[in-house]
């Protein structure tokens, strides 16, 4: 997976500067430009130094996942934009090859739709996460107790709670939301942290004030492992998953299920709840 996201960095890489070079190109042409020039080369430099941090945190023993994705990402918006003007530019080009005037109005469309994709982008990555989608499912099954009918059951996953950096806002309307559905159980299919169970800290208020009337259970998730991060000893690995699961247990006072179950009981019925281990390939 490791080598499959840094091959498709270094394809864009090289694609990035062949865009670069076509832009400066063009505005080469443009004598009284000389500033913009001088703008384009002093922004793309940075850019490109800006994903040079990013890979330097990658190597690093401990690195900021936070810091990493927002390089990379400023890096992959800027490019997505400058890729879609270049296949535009060379569409309005194509009449150049039989000696007539360029397409304008392509050149233009494809600077409007590079503009908007940077737009959309920069939205999803900074509107769309405080935003919650409550999907509702029914059940059915005649396998499925009578006394359990009714029964609202909770599933959220993902958290990722290191992507908030400080912000506590957004944990504590996702509890807001999840209370306010007046759960019977709430059940966390995994991923609380993106590498270190540190991250899980600052939010221990604010998930501790989920509420349901048979309580929490979890399970662990690929990242929950530390399987994405850089340990000293494989001792600091395990010490670092012992520690989340203790935050789980203790402080979140949440069910931990690791290839374990229990049944849970209402009146004379019952229905199995079953936690498995996370058995994902490897990153």
């Amino acid at each position: 997976m490791r080598f499959a996201i840094i091959a498709f960095l270094l394809v864009a890489v090289v694609a990035s500067i062949l865009s670069d070079w076509l832009i400066y190109r063009d505005l080469c042409f443009l004598k009284k430009k000389k500033k913009l020039r001088i703008a384009h080369l002093v922004f793309a430099t940075l850019l490109y130094c800006l994903l040079l941090a990013a890979f330097i945190s990658l190597l690093t023993p401990v690195n900021s996942m936070l810091f990493t994705g927002w390089c990379i990402f400023i890096f992959l918006s800027v490019f997505v934009a400058k890729f879609l003007y270049i296949i535009f530019r060379g569409i309005s080009a194509i009449p150049v090859l039989f000696k007539h005037k360029a397409w304008k109005s392509v050149q233009i469309a494809g600077f409007a739709v590079s503009v908007a994709c940077f737009i959309l982008l920069w939205w999803n990555a900074i509107v769309t996460p405080r935003q919650f989608d409550i999907n509702e499912v029914t059940i059915e099954s005649a396998k499925l107790p009578a006394a359990f009918n009714g029964y609202r059951i909770v599933q959220f996953s993902d958290l990722h709670v290191g992507t908030f950096g400080n912000s506590r806002s957004i944990p504590m309307r996702l509890v807001e939301k999840i209370n306010a559905l007046k759960p019977d159980l709430i059940v966390f299919t995994g991923d609380i942290v993106n590498n270190r169970s540190s991250e899980l800290i600052p939010f221990i208020p604010s998930l501790r004030n989920l509420e349901a009337k048979d309580g929490i259970v979890s399970i662990l998730g690929n990242h929950d492992y530390g399987d994405y991060a850089k340990w000293k000893t494989e001792s600091a690995k395990r010490d670092n998953l012992d520690w989340l699961v203790r935050i789980e247990e203790d402080s979140l006072n949440w069910r931990l299920l690791r290839n374990e179950h229990f049944f849970l009981k209402n009146g004379n019925d019952s229905i199995a709840i079953i936690g498995v281990e996370n058995w994902g390939e490897p990153p």
